[in-house]
């Protein structure tokens, strides 16, 4: 049987970190993810202006969080990869084409 190779985490060490990359998360699912495909659905068809700006405002307010969570690097949170910085990019790029 061969010995498993040995690789980084994409947990980040520090106490403080791990608990920054769930928040990035649970700030993505609870007020990104929801408000991101309503404003995506509401796009699909003959879009109403009033609609897009109902669903355009929790979207920027979500963006807005997660900025502030973010260390401004290279990765979501500290000096290497962690989880934020898998989960986050498919959802930043819906936002990136609304």
């Amino acid at each position: 049987m061969s010995s498993l190779s040995t690789t980084s985490s994409l947990r980040p060490a520090s106490l403080e970190a791990r608990a920054r990359v769930r928040v990035l998360a649970r700030i993505a699912d609870l007020y990104l993810a929801d408000a991101l495909k309503q404003l995506f659905e509401e796009t699909k068809r003959d879009p109403d202006p009033a609609a897009v700006a109902r669903w355009r405002a929790p979207v920027e307010a979500a963006l807005g969080h997660i900025d502030r969570q973010l260390d401004g690097g290279v990765y979501a949170v500290g000096d290497r990869m962690s989880t934020a910085d898998c989960g986050l990019p498919p959802l930043l790029d819906f936002v990136r084409r609304s």
